[in-house]
Protein backbone atom coordinates (compact mmCIF):
# COMPACT_ATOMS: atom_id res chain seq x y z
CA UNK A 1 0.00 0.00 0.00
CA UNK A 2 1.39 3.32 -0.94
CA UNK A 3 1.08 5.88 2.34
CA UNK A 4 -0.63 8.53 -0.18
CA UNK A 5 -3.06 6.61 -1.14
CA UNK A 6 -6.30 6.62 1.03
CA UNK A 7 -9.20 4.30 -0.18
CA UNK A 8 -11.81 7.51 -0.58
CA UNK A 9 -13.91 5.11 -3.77
CA UNK A 10 -14.64 1.83 -0.90
CA UNK A 11 -15.00 4.76 2.08
CA UNK A 12 -17.71 6.57 0.04
CA UNK A 13 -19.51 3.24 -1.05
CA UNK A 14 -19.63 2.32 2.46
CA UNK A 15 -20.99 5.35 3.38
CA UNK A 16 -23.61 5.01 0.85
CA UNK A 17 -24.29 1.72 2.40
CA UNK A 18 -24.26 2.95 5.65
CA UNK A 19 -27.37 5.59 5.09
CA UNK A 20 -29.35 2.74 2.71
CA UNK A 21 -29.33 0.32 5.91
CA UNK A 22 -30.24 2.60 8.28
CA UNK A 23 -32.85 4.53 5.90
CA UNK A 24 -34.26 0.87 5.49
CA UNK A 25 -34.37 0.63 9.49
CA UNK A 26 -36.09 3.56 9.90
CA UNK A 27 -38.98 3.09 7.12
CA UNK A 28 -39.85 -0.21 9.09
CA UNK A 29 -39.87 0.71 12.85
CA UNK A 30 -41.63 3.94 11.46
CA UNK A 31 -44.29 2.30 9.41
CA UNK A 32 -46.83 0.37 11.41
CA UNK A 33 -48.38 -1.79 8.55
CA UNK A 34 -44.86 -2.94 7.90
CA UNK A 35 -44.29 -6.30 7.77
CA UNK A 36 -41.10 -8.29 8.33
CA UNK A 37 -41.05 -8.70 4.39
CA UNK A 38 -42.53 -5.38 3.18
CA UNK A 39 -40.84 -4.31 -0.16
CA UNK A 40 -39.53 -1.18 0.94
CA UNK A 41 -37.59 -2.10 4.48
CA UNK A 42 -35.68 -4.88 2.83
CA UNK A 43 -34.80 -2.77 -0.57
CA UNK A 44 -33.12 -0.74 1.59
CA UNK A 45 -31.50 -2.70 4.28
CA UNK A 46 -30.11 -5.71 2.10
CA UNK A 47 -28.96 -3.27 -0.56
CA UNK A 48 -27.40 -1.52 2.10
CA UNK A 49 -25.31 -4.08 3.83
CA UNK A 50 -24.14 -5.20 -0.15
CA UNK A 51 -22.88 -2.13 -0.81
CA UNK A 52 -21.06 -2.09 2.87
CA UNK A 53 -19.80 -5.33 1.80
CA UNK A 54 -18.61 -4.24 -1.90
CA UNK A 55 -17.43 -0.84 -0.61
CA UNK A 56 -15.07 -3.08 2.14
CA UNK A 57 -13.65 -4.98 -0.57
CA UNK A 58 -13.25 -1.76 -2.62
CA UNK A 59 -10.95 -0.04 -0.14
CA UNK A 60 -9.02 -3.47 0.08
CA UNK A 61 -8.34 -2.96 -3.69
CA UNK A 62 -7.60 0.81 -3.59
CA UNK A 63 -5.23 -0.12 -0.58
CA UNK A 64 -3.42 -3.09 -1.84
CA UNK A 65 -3.19 -1.65 -6.05
CA UNK A 66 -3.65 2.17 -5.61
CA UNK A 67 -6.52 2.89 -7.45
CA UNK A 68 -9.77 1.33 -8.53
CA UNK A 69 -9.47 -0.73 -11.46
CA UNK A 70 -11.82 0.15 -14.58
CA UNK A 71 -13.73 -3.08 -14.20
CA UNK A 72 -15.01 -2.30 -10.82
CA UNK A 73 -15.81 1.00 -12.02
CA UNK A 74 -17.67 -0.01 -15.01
CA UNK A 75 -19.88 -2.72 -12.65
CA UNK A 76 -20.62 0.34 -10.41
CA UNK A 77 -21.48 2.47 -13.28
CA UNK A 78 -23.61 -0.67 -15.06
CA UNK A 79 -25.37 -0.53 -11.06
CA UNK A 80 -25.85 3.06 -11.38
CA UNK A 81 -27.48 2.64 -14.74
CA UNK A 82 -29.48 0.04 -14.03
CA UNK A 83 -31.14 1.56 -10.91
CA UNK A 84 -31.49 5.08 -12.99
CA UNK A 85 -33.66 3.25 -15.31
CA UNK A 86 -35.38 1.11 -13.59
CA UNK A 87 -36.32 3.46 -10.36
CA UNK A 88 -35.71 6.67 -11.91
CA UNK A 89 -33.23 9.43 -11.81
CA UNK A 90 -34.26 10.79 -8.34
CA UNK A 91 -33.17 7.61 -6.96
CA UNK A 92 -30.34 7.97 -4.96
CA UNK A 93 -28.67 5.47 -7.19
CA UNK A 94 -27.61 8.78 -9.04
CA UNK A 95 -25.30 9.39 -6.10
CA UNK A 96 -23.22 6.36 -7.02
CA UNK A 97 -21.89 9.28 -9.30
CA UNK A 98 -19.51 10.53 -6.83
CA UNK A 99 -17.25 7.67 -5.70
CA UNK A 100 -17.39 6.87 -9.72
CA UNK A 101 -16.02 10.18 -10.07
CA UNK A 102 -13.00 9.97 -7.58
CA UNK A 103 -12.53 6.30 -8.99
CA UNK A 104 -12.01 7.67 -12.29
CA UNK A 105 -9.68 10.78 -11.58
CA UNK A 106 -7.64 8.18 -8.76
CA UNK A 107 -7.20 5.62 -11.69
CA UNK A 108 -6.17 8.43 -14.08
CA UNK A 109 -3.70 9.57 -12.55
CA UNK A 110 -2.56 6.59 -11.47
CA UNK A 111 -1.81 6.05 -15.09
CA UNK A 112 -0.29 9.14 -16.36
CA UNK A 113 2.50 8.81 -13.39
CA UNK A 114 3.18 5.23 -14.53
CA UNK A 115 3.24 6.60 -18.42
CA UNK A 116 5.69 9.53 -17.15
CA UNK A 117 7.84 7.12 -15.29
CA UNK A 118 8.29 4.99 -18.36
Amino acid sequence: MSSKTRPVVGIMVIVIGLVHTVMGLVIWLSDETATATSAEHVWFTAFGVIAIGLGIAIVELERSRGFVPPAVLAAIVAVMLYGVILVGPASGFVSLLIPIGFGVYGWLRRRHRLARAA
